[in-house]
């Protein structure tokens, strides 16, 4: 891991804003006050083009009729690229502290979230009231690359607060005050639960997994990720009956409308 060093007065001001501004679309007078006075740790991490080290991760993305794929929820229409690094895009908070996404105001800690695992049993599809029971056919998961020269969990964990009881209080274990630039964090607000969000500034696609990958991935770590609608089916754990409409919709968008006479 590298530490940051203080930005000293021109020493590549100008190629420090135009890589916030360009890279991280920063609005360009805030750039120059981040960079003017050193507003956010590791700026020199901005200007590297890739990172010297990694680490893997996974993330699950909107895949939609023109085959690319898309953010979930957060600045959902920006296409993410295949072998290519992204960089997480500088997003303001709304007037709540919080970021605006298609599911309403979530929690603001910028930057691109991934998981150690490929399981999100809390986002998914319905087959009736309740929480999220099956894995939508559109939503595909990504093993990605993460930078990891900077040591951005110690930082996270620094600005931690403590419990009544004198523990640290994981959720208030975060970066929220700037892209976490040239590395990432493991955040998890509950140590009881396998598996840990990673925050990182940018990503790198390297390609997308197949069913048996994922249950393979997770069954290493003693966790599943939602089964897809045909296995439910198959499985006898649904009624094709009483599927509702979006339910339909998605059998439809597959080609597996058959499996509602399933049986």
């Amino acid at each position: 891991m590298t530490v940051g060093k203080v930005i000293k007065a021109g020493e590549g001001l100008m190629d420090l804003i135009d890589s916030l501004v360009k890279r991280y679309q920063v609005n360009p007078k805030e750039a120059e006050d981040i960079v003017k006075n050193n507003r956010w740790m590791n700026l020199q991490g901005a200007i590297a083009d890739e990172p010297t080290n990694t680490t893997k991760a996974y993330k699950m993305f909107d895949q939609r009729d023109d085959g690319r794929l898309y953010p979930l929820f957060v600045d959902a229409d920006a296409p993410i690229p295949m072998n290519e690094w992204m960089f997480a895009k500088h997003i303001k908070p709304n007037d709540k502290g919080a970021i605006d996404s298609k599911l309403g105001s979530l929690s603001y800690r910028p930057g691109f979230h991934s998981g150690t695992n490929p399981f999100a049993t809390h986002i998914g599809g319905k087959t009736s009231r309740g929480n999220p029971d099956y894995r939508k056919y559109n939503q595909v998961w990504g093993e990605i690359e993460i930078p990891d020269d900077y040591d951005w969990y110690n930082e996270a964990m620094m600005r931690s607060r403590l419990t009544n009881a004198g523990d640290i209080d994981l959720k208030t274990a975060e970066i929220k005050d700037q892209l976490p630039i040239g590395g990432s964090y493991r955040y998890n607000t509950n140590p009881n639960v396998a598996g840990d969000w990673m925050i990182s500034d940018r990503i790198k696609v390297n390609r997308l997994l197949e069913r048996d990958e994922i249950k393979d991935i997770n069954k290493q770590s003693g966790v599943a990720d939602l089964p897809f609608l045909d296995e439910l089916i198959k499985q006898g754990k649904v009624d094709p009956k009483k599927l509702g409409p979006t339910a339909i919709k998605q059998l439809k968008g597959a080609g597996l409308l058959d499996l509602i006479k399933y049986k």
